[in-house]
């Protein structure tokens, strides 16, 4: 059985919810996720840092996300 980059994707953040860590570090973490997927995962975003998590990713995509920190590394 294989998965597709996107269910793979899902399953590695899945598992990173279900580990409770604060802080998640995260490396293109909107590639190959489809647009309900990405809603979800910004979803997913803001309620981590309500619960008073961080997080730190790299990412081509722009994330609408209110008060969200960016560098631009260019």
């Amino acid at each position: 059985m294989y998965l597709s980059s996107g269910e793979a994707k899902k399953l590695e953040l899945i598992r990173l919810i279900l580990e409770q860590k604060k802080l998640w570090i995260l490396d293109e973490p909107y590639n190959h996720l489809d647009d309900l997927s990405i809603d979800i995962l910004n979803q997913t975003f803001i309620d981590h840092i309500n619960n008073d998590g961080m997080i730190i990713f790299t990412s081509h995509f722009n994330p609408i996300i209110n008060n969200l920190e960016t560098l631009d590394l260019n």
